[in-house]
């Protein structure tokens, strides 16, 4: 009895702390002890938290994670093989509302892309293809990206005409392809340049412009197109226009100054 009013306690310390100052004073394994009391079921929340940081490494390897890993550990329950899935595919929907969205102030970058990208397919087990549509300002479309296609390494293949067909029935101005690497790297292969360029000289033939093909791992995207790395990551600041707990101050968003899709 007496551990579970400590594992209360240290829950209500834990919530306490993050409404006044947010996430800036936790650690990795605090952050996941705090998810974890919200998880039925879940005794010991300090333990787990502890023994899932050391069995990911990190935070950003815990959330990375799937069910099947998650169910290993030992005492996990059945909340928490669930949540911390449900985090990333939350963020990912979160991320891409706001950098890419109908009610985004900016135009995307290739780098807003990229995050977004890394986010729902960078950490697929399995290859996805997708593609974004813009319109003649680049700003996105609604529905803004569209799943093309999907199965093991080496066994995804598009079929030309469909694809321009769907472009077409999209009447879009221009188009942002990507798909995931499931080994990790996001090297381009050469079947990956080749259909790259066929691609490129289709859609202009069509009038529409194809801004770029990105390749995306866990953390790390890279554009075929201008051959070189994406940025992935994002400042909480430009996340967040407002700070969790004490005064509440807006932000100005974050200035346009990398890979505006207007200067291609």
């Amino acid at each position: 009895m007496a551990k579970s009013i400590d594992a209360m306690d240290s829950g209500k310390i834990l919530r306490a702390r993050f409404i006044a100052n947010g996430l800036s004073e936790f650690n990795d394994h605090e952050i996941v002890e705090l998810l974890l009391t919200y998880c039925a079921g879940c005794r010991d929340a300090k333990t787990q938290a502890q023994r899932l940081i050391d069995k990911f490494k990190s935070l950003n390897g815990l959330i990375e994670a799937d069910c099947y890993m998650l169910e290993e550990i030992e005492n996990i329950g059945k909340c928490a093989p669930v949540l911390f899935p449900l985090i990333r595919s939350i963020a990912a929907i979160y991320l891409e509302e706001k950098a890419v969205g109908s009610n985004c102030a900016n135009v995307p970058t290739l780098d807003d892309w990229a995050r977004v990208w890394a986010l729902r397919i960078g950490g697929e087990i399995v290859e996805r293809v997708e593609l974004a549509f813009l319109d003649k300002n680049y700003a996105a479309q609604v529905p803004a990206i569209e799943r093309l296609a999907s199965g093991y390494s080496m066994s995804v293949s598009l079929i030309p005409l469909e694809l321009i067909g769907i472009v077409l029935r999209r009447k879009c101005a221009a188009v942002i392809l990507c798909h995931n690497h499931t080994n990790g790297s996001t090297r381009p292969s050469p079947q990956d340049e080749r259909f790259t360029r066929a691609f490129a000289i289709n859609m202009n033939l069509f009038g529409v412009k194809m801004i770029d093909h990105i390749v995306v791992a866990r953390n790390s995207a890279f554009s075929i197109l201008y051959k070189r790395a994406l940025r992935t990551r994002v400042p909480a600041d430009e996340l967040f226009s407002e700070k969790i707990g004490g005064n509440r101050q807006k932000r100005k968003p974050p200035r346009r100054k990398r890979n505006d899709l207007r200067t291609f």
